[in-house]
């Protein structure tokens, strides 16, 4: 019993110094163990230890057996198996043709047809020939086997060919070929991470031909010949992938042009000399996507490679202490690559509506942010931003008091690295506003308060920013 104890100590030795180096160690530890230790007593201790001096990672390998009082290796779950994607009807074995001895060809732009049946001639396999074969050929091969001989013939073309029973059928591999439907083999796709309306639209025209989408059902179905069905599933395999995440940070702010003039920013610099620094006194600035025959100054597209989040962020928030900034939103949104992100925070307001004197009316106007950006992860370190609207629109007056709505929107494409800020910008807008000084309270009496105070009508022309950095987020 003794000695049976000091092999389980041994044991627990063993994998509390992350293995036994080797035998004669692994005794002189056995002989060393205690040996007047009860059952009862070796039982929780070799439990408490298995938890307090091996680590999570050894731990994981065993598992404590109580009835024998022994550490048994763990077995590691089985794999379950992934379902594959395709499942296909393959065509039956048809004629053999591995025991034919090897083809001596020499064809010199000669019509494909003649040159089939010349090899059916030498090989002694009917071959039947479909009314869509055409062309000629010409090849020199020698020492090849039928099939290898076939596969050279009919590589030139969109021809393919199926061992029937007893004979060999080629003809067309398009669908409105008389013989597709024998020639073609049917599977059915299932994606795991596409829908199967998103796989379909991401093959060529001349692939798509081959695609059946099914409603409301989970795979599509591709009906092809051979080679052509190897094009495809390769194709689909590659785009059925886990998308990865980007993380959008966006920020929208209303920029007032004395502000603009601080930073050093001129939109319409860059219609003269589009390598003029944009940012003076914050960084260098890099020119992406500006065209020689648009217009900056209402839609100027820029990547702020070379300047900081922290700068930008100082920056704004000393605009914002000085009064020439105003924030209209933060948004950050992760969205998945190639799906549309969507922000929304609008405002709704109710005025009264004045005509042919029913004043109990109200219209509703609504402001506020709304932007729709599709992100795309490109070759490069890149990230393709397709825009699709970013609108701006806020709550103002009118020079003779009258509510209204000042809006703006852009749409475009563009590429920004990964961590860089796209900045549009150029977006200008006039607001008018009250101000007045005097005694408090009674500047604003009705028919005296001009008596103790005075108001005038400001206009402050601004600039909304719209700032959009891309993130890509890992697996």
């Amino acid at each position: 019993m003794n000695r049976i104890l000091k092999h389980i100590w041994g044991l627990i030795i063993c994998v509390g110094l992350s293995g036994c180096i080797n035998q004669a160690s692994l005794q002189q530890q056995i002989d060393d163990a205690p040996s007047a230790i009860s059952q009862a007593e070796l039982q929780p201790t070799l439990s408490q230890r298995l938890q307090t001096e091996v680590t999570p990672e050894q731990a994981a390998l065993y598992r404590f057996n109580r009835q024998q009082l022994s550490l048994e290796q763990k077995q590691p779950p089985a794999a379950v198996p992934e379902r594959p994607r395709a499942q296909c009807v393959p065509h039956p074995r048809g004629v053999k043709t591995n025991h034919l001895r090897k083809l001596d060809l020499a064809f010199f732009e000669m019509p494909l047809r003649d040159a089939l049946v010349e090899v059916s001639v030498m090989s002694g396999v009917p071959i039947v020939i479909g009314e869509n074969v055409d062309g000629l050929i010409t090849v020199n091969i020698s020492g090849v086997s039928f099939d290898d001989a076939l596969e050279v013939m009919l590589s030139g073309g969109d021809i393919s060919y199926r061992k029937m029973e007893r004979h060999i059928l080629v003809g067309s591999a398009r669908p409105d070929s008389p013989v597709f439907h024998k020639l073609a083999i049917s599977c059915h796709y299932r994606p795991r991470h596409t829908k199967p309306a998103d796989l379909a639209v991401s093959l060529t025209p001349y692939f798509q031909q081959f695609i059946s989408l099914h409603n409301n059902a989970d795979y599509l179905t591709i009906t092809a010949t051979p080679d052509t069905l190897r094009k495809i599933r390769s194709h689909l395999d590659n785009y059925d992938r886990k998308p990865r995440q980007l993380l959008l940070e966006m920020h929208i702010v209303e920029v007032s042009s004395d502000a603009m003039e601080l930073l050093g920013v001129d939109w319409n610099r860059y219609g003269r000399d589009p390598n003029t620094s944009m940012l003076r006194r914050l960084g260098t600035a890099e020119w992406d996507g500006y065209k020689p025959d648009s217009d900056p100054s209402v839609s100027s597209l820029l990547t702020l490679g070379a300047l900081p989040m922290r700068t930008l962020s100082d920056s704004l928030n000393f605009l914002r202490t000085q009064g020439e900034a105003q924030v209209k939103a933060m948004p950050s949104i992760v969205t998945l690559d190639g799906k549309e992100a969507v922000f929304s925070s609008m405002n709704t307001v109710w005025l009264p509506f004045v005509n042919g004197g029913d004043t109990g009316r109200r219209r509703e106007l609504t402001y506020g942010v709304n932007m729709k950006v599709v992100p795309r992860i490109a070759a490069g370190g890149q990230v393709k931003l397709e825009i699709v609207d970013a609108s701006v629109s806020d709550f103002t007056e009118s020079d003779q008091g009258v509510p209204r709505i000042i809006s703006h929107s852009i749409s475009n494409t563009v590429h920004v690295r990964d961590g860089d800020y796209l900045i549009l910008g150029g977006l200008l807008q006039k607001k008018s506003r009250r101000d007045g000084e005097g005694l408090p309270v009674l500047k604003d009496a009705p028919v005296v308060g001009n008596l103790f105070g005075q108001k005038q009508q400001l206009l402050q022309e601004t600039e909304v920013l719209i700032m959009i950095r891309p993130k890509v987020l890992g697996s």
